[in-house]
Parts: C-alpha cells; sequence; structure tokens
C-alpha cells in the first residue's frame, strides 16, 4: 500500500479535467469521485486524501467549464493548488500536524499541480486519436485570422462578407433553440471556402457588368456552382478540419436544385436536344442531418435572398423568411433534421429580428435630405434590380428559386 504523501503527488484532478472538456461537469465530477474513493481504498480509507481530492477536483472542473483558450490551464492548475492547500492547513489546524509534514504535502501538492499541465497534450492525444471536436478547437477555428480564413477573404472577399454575416444569423438562431451556437457559427464561416477557387463565377465577388455565366451553357454554370461543395471539401480536409465541421459544407445546400439555371435550360432546349435532366441540376447533398447544419441552410438563403431586395421592410422580410423556409420543407431538405416547427418559429423570429438590425434606417445630415432623396432613389432602385438580377443569373451560393426572390420581392408590395 503507498503512503499518502506519495498519493497527493498524483496528478488525479487531471482526469476530471480532460473529461469536463470532453464530455460535461457532471461525467467528470463522477470520476472524481470514483477516483477519489478508489484512493482512499488503496490508503485504507483515509479520510483527509479523499476529501482534498473531491474539494480540489470540483475547483478544477468549474474552472474548465467554459474554458475559452488553452492558456487556461494554468488558471485551472493553480486553483487546484489552492484547494488542496485549503485541505491540508485546515488538518493542520485541527489535527496539529506538524509544520514540518504540512510543507512537504504542499510540495507534493505543487508537484501534483505542475503535473496538471499535460492536460493540454493529452487532451490534444485524444482528439485525434477517437475524432472528437472539443469546444476549445472550435474557439481556435472560429478566429478569422486563421491562415484558411483570412486566404478567403483576400481571394474571395464578398464570399468572405457573406459567410460572416451568416455565421451571426445562424449562431443566435442557434443560441435561441438550444443548439450548439459555437459550432454552427464555425460550421458557417468554412461553408463556403471551395468557392476560392472560382470566385468569379459566384455574384457576390463580381463586378456590375461582369458575369463569366453569360458565355456558358446551363449545364456548364450549374456544374461550376455545385463543385465548390467538393473543392470546399478537399480544401477542408487539405486544412484538417474536424469531420463535424466539414459536414456543414455539403449539407448547407442539402440536394436543392440550382433553379435558375434548371429553368434556362427548359427555356433553351429544342424539340431535338435530350431531355433536361432535374439530376444534373442538383446538389450532391446530403441532406442537413442535425439542427445546427439545417439551421446553416435557412440562414444562408435568406442572408443572399435578403441582399436582392431593394427595399428590406419588415413586410418584405418576414415575408421571404416564411417564403424560403416554406420551400426547404416541401422540397424535402429538411426530413433528417431534428427541427421542430416550434424550432423553425423561433428561428423566423430570430432571423427577422436578425435582418432587421442590419438594414436599419440612418438618419441622414443636414442639408443632404434633397440631394440623397433625388439620387439615392434612383440608385437604390436600380441597385436593387441589377443585384435581384445576378443574383438570380448566377444562381449563388443559396441556389433559391427565382420564384421565391420574385415573390420576396414583389409579395410585400401588394400586401
Amino acid at each position: 500500500r503507498l503512503p499518502v504523501e506519495v498519493m497527493y503527488a498524483v496528478p488525479v484532478i487531471i482526469v476530471s479535467l480532460v473529461l469536463t472538456i470532453l464530455f460535461d461537469s457532471r461525467v467528470s465530477l463522477f470520476a472524481t469521485l470514483t477516483l477519489a474513493f478508489l484512493g482512499s481504498l488503496m490508503l485504507r480509507f483515509d479520510f483527509l486524501f479523499t476529501f482534498a481530492t473531491v474539494f480540489a477536483g470540483a475547483l478544477g472542473i468549474f474552472s474548465v467549464r467554459d474554458i475559452k483558450n488553452r492558456g487556461q490551464f494554468f488558471v485551472s492548475a493553480g486553483l487546484v493548488f489552492l484547494g488542496y492547500v485549503f485541505v491540508l492547513v485546515g488538518d493542520w489546524l485541527i489535527t496539529a500536524t506538524t509544520t514540518d509534514q504540512l510543507l512537504w504535502d504542499v510540495l507534493l501538492v505543487g508537484i501534483n499541480a505542475v503535473l496538471l499541465l499535460l492536460a493540454m497534450p493529452l487532451l490534444w492525444v485524444f482528439e485525434r486519436a477517437f475524432d472528437i471536436t472539443t469546444d476549445l478547437t472550435l474557439l481556435e477555428l472560429s478566429d478569422t485570422n486563421r491562415p484558411l480564413l483570412k486566404e478567403l477573404s483576400l481571394r474571395a472577399p464578398g464570399t468572405f462578407n457573406h459567410v460572416l454575416q451568416v455565421a451571426n444569423l445562424a449562431e443566435a438562431a442557434a443560441d435561441a433553440i438550444g443548439a450548439n451556437a459555437l459550432l454552427t457559427r464555425v460550421g458557417a464561416l468554412y461553408h463556403d471556402i471551395g468557392k476560392m477557387v472560382k470566385p468569379e463565377y459566384f455574384v457576390e465577388n463580381q463586378r456590375p457588368g461582369q458575369n463569366p455565366h453569360d458565355h456558358l451553357k446551363p449545364r456548364m454554370s450549374a456544374l461550376i456552382i455545385a463543385s465548390h461543395v467538393k473543392e470546399g471539401l478537399e480544401i477542408g480536409r487539405k486544412y484538417r478540419l474536424p469531420k463535424v465541421v466539414l459536414d456543414f459544407i455539403p449539407m448547407h445546400h442539402g440536394t436543392t436544385r440550382i433553379e435558375y439555371f434548371y429553368r434556362k435550360a427548359l427555356e433553351q432546349a429544342g424539340e431535338g436536344d435530350p431531355p433536361v435532366l432535374e439530376s444534373e441540376f442538383r446538389y450532391p447533398g446530403p441532406k442537413p442531418n442535425t439542427k445546427e447544419t439545417s439551421i446553416l441552410m435557412l440562414a444562408d438563403s435568406v442572408e443572399a435572398a435578403s441582399r436582392t431586395l431593394a427595399n428590406p421592410t419588415h413586410k418584405r422580410l418576414e415575408s421571404l423568411i416564411d417564403m424560403i423556409i416554406r420551400a426547404r420543407l416541401d422540397d424535402g431538405q429538411l426530413e433528417d433534421s431534428e427541427l421542430t416547427f416550434r424550432d423553425l418559429t423561433i428561428i423566423k423570429q430570430t432571423f427577422l429580428s436578425m435582418l432587421m438590425a442590419i438594414y436599419h434606417v440612418r438618419v441622414k445630415y443636414p442639408g443632404q435630405e434633397k440631394t440623397q432623396d433625388e439620387e439615392g432613389t434612383t440608385k437604390k432602385e436600380t441597385q436593387g434590380e441589377d443585384e435581384g438580377a445576378s443574383e438570380r443569373a448566377t444562381s449563388s451560393e443559396e441556389n433559391r428559386p427565382e420564384a421565391e426572390t420574385k415573390k420576396g420581392e414583389e409579395g410585400p408590395k401588394a400586401a
């Protein structure tokens, strides 16, 4: 049987820290109690060791519940050390233990605290070995200064701005329904990385009057639009993105149809031409199968469609959001997801409030009212029509049906 002094140097709490990050605090607290009682059994039921381990373990668990960076492990080690010292000093005051013994125990506890820093590399090993993605990894991936996101911002600045807006919408919706908001945000940041390969074929990266789709056949345009999913997966694997993040790339489109080019192909098909196959104008999928990926699909479509509205009022945005969600339901894109009708209602309300905040009205400066009223009205109408036409003409990343966009613009006017 081991002497009690040696047991104080064993970093039992390292298990508590790792399990808290990998799973949750309840699993970790149960494991801490189990290890404390096992250690007590090895020491002939030593109460002091058991109580000190449980107390220090509880401090360690709650110190990493909302861990934001790996440097927080140093804080956890310090708290665990203070927890042990607090119990040992209390025992020293009550039982009149010698000062030399107390100092020796504190030294061993200090060694214990230093060994707790091994939780950092140990956590990395578990993540790689068992394909686990912790909140720490997601927080690191959410940094927009990471090389992949920096490259996206340089090669496809319009797409980068789009993913930032989508990330804000999706994160707010996920938080509102109790889904994993951090995972949703990270998935949104990386869902369109495939557009870096051919950024000029997507409307958010185009300049007025420059649309390469004007010189291509509908099938070729649809193929290029859909290829950003496959290319995004290849780039994601190259940068070793976790699987839970990679899933957002194909699922944010599901198996939706690239509507504009499909209709254009039908219009251009002659009598002697081969039949237009709908399967050639659909994304490969799969359909979203979690709340987080489903939220991204909706946020992605809503954000892009809202940009086509010349005058995004409350009624127009509400009508547009309802229409897009209804279209995804009718197309069966959400049949594998875990979203309920109550969740969809909350998501609609969240999207609407977020978009109203984005498209808020700004107060004009004195002396600018007349000139901006005369020039701005004409400019807004022209740009709104041009952007809407260009958005539909390229059937951009959200591939929303052209009919849906038109209804979103015309429906509120009729109302």
